[in-house]
């Protein structure tokens, strides 16, 4: 399997991500697209409250890394989490939602990355 170099933070959100069971997680590069971020982090949770716990994990275990959160957005409803990290900004949704407004189809042009994810250090 050959290795992709991601910056350490998509690793750290990702690992988080599969620890607590989210499920169809997507990479979206973005990098030629737009100036507003580089990397769109996507992945579906089992309900609203997974999708409320998910991020309450990744603010808390991004803050212990030095990782600052610019905005949340979504979390009191929970059908979709927006977390703006700058480069990279995390989506979680319940699956209705994100059936609904398929992020990864509007941005189908878009460098895609999945599972089974491989990291170079």
């Amino acid at each position: 399997m050959t290795g992709r170099f991601f910056p350490k933070k998509v690793k750290i959100f990702i690992d988080i991500l599969l620890g607590k069971k989210a499920e169809n997680m997507m990479l979206l590069d973005l990098r030629k697209y737009n100036g507003f971020t580089d990397w769109f982090l996507i992945a579906t949770s089992q309900n609203i409250k997974h999708s409320q716990s998910l991020a309450e994990l990744i603010n808390k275990e991004a803050g212990t890394k030095g990782y600052k959160v610019r905005n949340i957005e979504g979390k009191g409803d929970g059908k979709w989490v927006v977390m703006d990290y700058n480069d990279i900004i995390i989506h979680i949704f319940i699956q209705e939602t994100r059936m609904l407004y398929s992020l990864d189809r509007i941005w189908s042009g878009a460098g895609v990355y999945k599972e089974p994810w491989t990291f170079m250090e």
